[in-house]
């Protein structure tokens, strides 16, 4: 289950962001390949959508992390 004070932080940043003029789908997209790149540094060799796989939720981070194959490689 999701702690709602997660939840209403990432919404803070992504108002924030929308108000600050910037494209928050690129922001979500870079914000994704940012952790997973943290995951890989750290050796764990886990991705983000491990503990949901096979859910829709899952299947759109997992698109989201392709997309942003720049931004995963740290660019």
């Amino acid at each position: 289950m999701t702690c709602q004070s997660d939840i209403d932080t990432a919404r803070r940043t992504l108002v924030r962001e929308f108000k600050a003029g910037r494209d928050v789908g690129a922001f979500l997209v870079e914000a994704a390949c940012a952790a997973q790149r943290q995951l890989t540094a750290e050796g764990t060799y886990a991705v983000l959508t491990d503990n949901r796989s096979g859910s829709w939720e899952a299947s759109l981070l997992e698109q989201m992390l392709e997309s942003g194959g720049a931004f995963l490689a740290g660019s």
